[in-house]
């Protein structure tokens, strides 16, 4: 396949930010939506705080917003609104089609190590109108870049697809969490009694976590049987999310590459735990490490659906969140898990709660699973179809054959 040589601009039109005077800004709903930067993205589209009067730089609706300031170079969404972009961010919008922008993202996503290299600043890294007008590429032609959108956006949608499905998911495991051991729904006709910490159903009582679970310290020693491990830093996890890990040969590991997990484990960030940085651990590779900015909470009497439910409730997070110490980095000490107290029903209610809600968080981290495995192929196929490596037919193909086995 013969490649041409395209500039940004010959692809897209490039809008770069500029903040409206503070004055004619306000948290109230006056005026548009204002960006200034990726602290209200979400997973594809951000959700605006602020707003503004007086716009001086606007992005429209399906534009592909990229953030140019700080140590979140290079974080993208898209504007699903129109709305206006402050200084941190610019914004690109394809020049042949709305869909077409979408190949905009997959080429600097692509090209993001060297656009990150190429940022001035160190501690406050920044990419400049004229280092973005200076991007260019070796590329097929524009229908070959279309059908390139089409093959790898069937990937993305799919990820799309089960993000939404886990959130879906979550939201009906925290449903009937909440009914039933917060406000005991199903039980209103039982009697209660009073207890040290609440009024709770008859044969129920309150426990410290660490009667419960084990808060695993368990360390890679010498004598652990790999030479590699994978790496799960605190970096990488979000709310329930696992980004992505890291290979290390064991002797090259960080020094925090310490804390070894298993199916069923959940792990918590013991640092700034505002950012609710947790996650389930299921099916991980027999040589996964995590950092040891964790604590790992291994179940031992309860059902890990009871027990993933109650630590990721806002009241668990706000509990961490005011035993934290420290100002800059607030943390929380392994015992501040440990004599967390908890609610627990009797043996029936947690296995018949198990029954409702296990599939649904193991339905979930297969989801998560899948997705990974999609990002792996849309990671192997985008260069190779940039460069003309792969062919888009045999590229189609295998793609469908990924969907098909999910």
């Amino acid at each position: 396949m013969s490649l041409t040589r395209f500039n940004i601009l010959d692809l897209a039109d490039v809008i770069m930010g500029q903040s409206p005077p503070g004055k004619d800004c306000n948290e109230v709903g006056l005026g548009i939506p204002l960006l200034n930067g990726p602290t209200e993205f979400g997973n594809k589209y951000p959700k605006p705080v602020q707003f503004t009067t007086n716009p001086k730089k606007v992005a429209e609706p399906g534009d592909l917003l990229f953030c140019v300031r700080g140590s979140t170079v290079g974080r993208m969404n898209y504007a699903n609104q129109k709305t206006a972009i402050g200084r941190g961010l610019a914004s690109f919008r394809s020049k042949f089609s709305y869909n077409h922008t979408r190949f905009i993202e997959y080429l600097i996503y692509n090209s993001l190590g060297t656009i990150l290299q190429s940022a001035t600043g160190s501690t406050f890294p920044n990419v400049s109108k004229e280092q973005i007008h200076g991007w260019t590429w070796n590329l097929p032609p524009i229908e070959q870049q279309n059908r390139i959108v089409e093959i790898l956006g069937s990937l993305d949608d799919k990820i799309e697809l089960n993000r939404r499905t886990n959130e879906t998911l979550e939201q009906m495991a925290m449903a009937l969490y909440k009914h039933w051991f917060v406000d005991f729904g199903p039980f209103q006709d039982r009697q209660f009694i009073e207890s040290g910490e609440g009024t709770i159903p008859e044969g129920w009582s309150f426990k410290r976590l660490d009667e419960l679970v084990a808060i695993n310290e368990q360390s890679v020693g010498k004598n652990y049987p790999f030479d590699q491990i994978e790496y799960i830093d605190i970096s990488s996890v979000a709310t329930g999310v696992l980004e992505g890990t890291t290979t290390y040969m064991l002797d090259e590991a960080p020094s925090r590459a310490k804390r070894l997990v298993f199916s069923g484990d959940i792990i918590w960030s013991t640092v700034r735990p505002n950012r609710k940085s947790y996650l389930y651990i299921h099916r991980p590779a027999e040589n996964t490490v995590v950092s040891t900015g964790f604590a790992v909470i291994t179940p031992k009497t309860v059902p890990s659906s009871f027990l993933y439910c109650h630590v990721t409730t806002d009241e668990f997070a706000d509990y961490l969140v005011s035993n934290a110490e420290g100002s800059a980095y607030p943390a929380v000490r392994p015992d501040v898990f440990a004599r967390a107290m908890v609610c627990v029903p009797t043996e029936d209610v947690l296995a018949s709660f198990d029954e409702k809600v296990g599939p649904l968080i193991l339905h979930m981290q297969e989801n998560m699973i899948e997705n990974k495995e999609l990002q792996k192929t849309r990671d192997y196929l985008l260069p190779r179809l940039l460069s003309g490596e792969i062919e888009v037919r045999a590229a189609e193909e295998q793609v469908e054959e990924v969907l098909a086995g999910g």
